[in-house]
């Protein structure tokens, strides 16, 4: 009983200071803007913000593509709920591995046609030989292929994306190893509607997002997902965003689990608090524009499952359940 009224404070705290946090980020928007007014310095994207060194550098020939690659290293891998790495007695946590890449190739002059993109996504966990449905030796449990193509809609500040996505799962002992997915997402600078609160930025507040994905694989559900983020520069070279996202099981999890078999419903699932600390260490490195960026990274997230998920998911060993993870990651962009 002692143990359950901790957690129920824990998550109401935790709800409690993310809430908070959603409504004070305008202040805090309108008040580095003002800051940076009273010092005389001019208005700049943050993108625009460089150093007396970048700024003597010569100007780089415009990139026919860029590059990202990203390594995580995660206390859990969780997907859409999901704990994909806990195992019967695991006990202290087993870290899990993750690796992405993505490659984005702009389309017309300086992208005025879009954007094409392909993203790999790879995940290894040093215990997989301990999960029921996993043959000895397989530690590779995820692979994915996307492709993508993304178009900023400038006159309502909306990037939209459009996608699809191959997943293949090495460690499944079925037909069922394989699925894949369509999807939409759109991305919204809000920054216009603080202008009456004195805000100037040119970045958004709260940044809305809404993505919809339709699976034409076995699982044949939908998810959504509502996020709302804002970075906020501390100091020079490091960053720090939270965010909330709101997810929506439209019979998603059940068929997921089941092999194709479960309910269709269509649920609230959970509500994902969660913050990112980055640190860009390009100046440190002494790094040449030509080689690009490198940064790293710190997340921690907390899964609150509404408490339909919580009864309809009593039966699978995997249920959706309140966690609290997070990590570490390197990335590199160019």
């Amino acid at each position: 009983m002692v143990t359950q009224m901790l957690i129920y404070r824990y998550r109401k705290f935790v709800c409690v200071l993310f809430t908070g946090l959603l409504l004070v980020w305008p202040v805090l928007a309108s008040s580095q803007t003002a800051a940076t007014q009273e010092v005389s310095v001019p208005p700049m994207a943050e993108e625009e913000k460089i150093d007396q060194v970048s700024q003597a550098a010569p100007e780089l020939p415009e990139r026919p593509f860029s590059l990202a690659v990203t390594y995580y290293l995660l206390s859990d891998y969780v997907y859409r709920g999901v704990n994909f790495s806990e195992y019967s007695g695991e006990g202290r946590e087993k870290l899990n591995h993750q690796m992405a890449t993505s490659i984005d190739i702009p389309l017309g002059k300086k992208g005025n046609l879009g954007n094409f993109g392909f993203d790999t996504f790879f995940e290894w966990f040093a215990q997989q030989d301990k999960l029921e449905t996993t043959p000895p030796g397989h530690n590779l449990q995820e692979i994915d292929y996307t492709l993508r193509y993304s178009y900023d809609v400038e006159p309502i500040k909306t990037k939209a994306t459009v996608g699809w996505t191959d997943f293949t799962f090495p460690r499944i002992l079925s037909s069922h190893d394989r699925t894949n997915e369509w999807f939409i997402r759109l991305e919204h600078n809000d920054a216009w509607m603080w202008r009456g609160l004195g805000y100037k930025g040119e970045d958004g507040i709260l940044n809305p997002s809404f993505c919809f994905t339709q699976d034409t694989g076995y699982i044949l559900g939908q998810w959504y997902e509502v996020c709302v983020k804002h970075p906020v520069t501390l100091c020079k070279n490091v960053t720090w965003t939270p965010q909330c996202v709101f997810a929506f099981d439209g019979g998603y999890i059940q068929p997921s689990l089941n092999e194709g078999k479960g309910s269709g419903k269509f649920e609230y699932a959970y509500t994902q608090p969660g913050m990112e600390l980055k640190y860009d260490l390009t100046e440190l490195l002494h790094l040449p524009p030509q080689a690009g960026s490198v940064y790293i990274s710190g997340q921690l997230y907390y899964n609150a499952v509404s408490a339909v998920e919580k009864n309809r998911n009593e039966a699978s060993h995997q249920v959706l359940k309140d966690l609290l993870f997070g990590g570490l990651a390197v990335g590199w962009s160019w």
